[in-house]
């Protein structure tokens, strides 16, 4: 799980950075995700970088709504809403 969030940092805007090592380690220590299955997690995970991705990263041009970053992510415009 972990590695696949490692795979996806380095293919985001974050490649390279320092900082994506600490941000991982910060959040394996945290256990945010322990209680969740593996899979959900590596889903969520990469939906979170898409996120940054899309609020951040170098293709930003822009202002963008929740509804449009969750459709960007997870594929539906409600993909972020609480219990989703």
């Amino acid at each position: 799980m972990w590695s696949s969030l490692a795979s996806a940092l380095n293919v985001s805007l974050h490649a390279g950075q320092e900082e994506t090592v600490p941000l991982c380690d910060r959040l394996r220590r945290a256990g945010v995700l322990g209680s969740v299955m593996s899979e959900t997690a590596v889903r969520t995970l990469h939906q979170a970088v898409q996120v940054l991705t899309g609020l951040l990263g170098p293709e930003q041009d822009g202002a963008r709504g929740r509804g449009e970053l969750a459709a960007m992510a997870t594929g539906s415009a409600h993909g972020l809403d609480d219990g989703t």
